[in-house]
């Protein structure tokens, strides 16, 4: 079930390009569905299935965090993180302060808006 899911998904990924939408568009629709109700569905079957059925719950919840990885650097970096110690985790221990920083790199590689990012720092930092 899970494997059959996940290439699915890839597929659908790696679709060809079609007439009415472009390809980067189809890539982040796939991601914002697999954000917006894959995980959160597949959270709740982890938490409420019987337990028998968790495991294959768990293995589709981590395969859908590495499919939405592909476009969303939050993701990607909370799956490269999920079997890490919790001490040596870096983005889910300081989550409040990077989560903007990640936000908005995320945001620079698909939005034409914000192609240049410029930083003011002291005249010593280098």
């Amino acid at each position: 079930m899970c494997n059959n899911l996940y290439s699915l998904l890839l597929q659908y990924f790696d679709s060809p390009k079609r007439e009415d939408k472009s390809r980067q568009e189809i890539e982040l629709f796939a991601c914002r569905y697999a954000i917006t109700t894959l995980i959160p569905v597949l959270e709740n079957r982890v938490y409420n299935a019987e337990p028998e059925y968790m495991p294959k719950y768990y293995e589709l919840w981590e395969k859908a965090y590495a499919f939405a990885g592909r476009r969303s650097l939050e993701h990607f970096i909370l799956y490269m993180e999920m079997d890490m110690p919790m001490q040596s985790r870096v983005y889910t221990n300081r989550r409040n302060v990077l989560r903007p920083f990640v936000f908005y790199l995320n945001k620079s590689a698909f939005d034409p808006k914000l192609q240049y990012i410029e930083a003011s720092f002291p005249p010593r930092i280098w």
